[in-house]
């Protein structure tokens, strides 16, 4: 008797995390049941399982997204110091490729306006962690609002015209923020 591969179960986040690389990959129009069940290698019974439809999941593909609660709780909470905790999150945005995400859910933000606060809620909660992270390392509240708006919209240009920057471009960048940062703290 020939044993088949058990199937791996296919949970919501699955669901939305493969809906949000179609977005990066193809665009908003790419992101069809039929892809990515194709994708998944699922049935359509297993999306319906999760959602009620398109529109409940495209919305919880941009809830999914402003979701960075955890992730910076995390970093808080880790043994990094405040200046790799920010680099954390310039690397996660590289490393990972979740530029390319952002920059095509910035896109998809034009045309649809609960897509635009997700986006919206997500560049608030990074540029307040980033402030956070520069008072504790000695900046003036002022300068610490203004570098903590620069260093992310940096990352999101960066995103849009590098999505996957090389370690060593990251490097760079990391290593001029933080010279310019201690010019600041003198």
């Amino acid at each position: 008797m020939k044993k088949t591969a058990k199937k791996t179960r296919v949970g919501r986040s699955d669901w939305i995390e493969a809906g949000l690389w179609l977005l990066a990959e193809d665009g908003l129009e790419s992101v069809t049941i039929d892809r990515l069940c194709a994708k998944l290698g699922v049935t359509k019974g297993s999306f319906y399982w999760h959602f009620k439809g398109s529109q409940e999941f495209l919305q919880s593909m941009a809830d999914y997204w402003s979701n960075t609660a955890d992730f910076l709780d995390t970093l808080r909470n880790s043994d990094k110091d405040d200046w790799e905790q920010i680099g954390e999150i310039a690397r996660r945005v590289g490393d990972l490729g979740y530029g390319r995400i952002d920059k095509a859910l910035r896109v998809w933000a034009e045309s649809c306006s609960d897509t635009a606060e997700s986006v919206r809620k997500t560049d608030h909660d990074v540029i307040q962690f980033v402030f956070e992270k520069l008072i504790n390392i000695g900046l003036a509240r002022t300068d610490a609002k203004i570098l903590s708006e620069m260093i992310v919209a940096s990352g999101i240009g960066l995103a849009s015209i590098d999505p996957s920057p090389a370690p060593k471009k990251q490097k760079q960048m990391e290593k001029l923020w933080l010279q310019l940062i201690q010019s600041l703290k003198n």
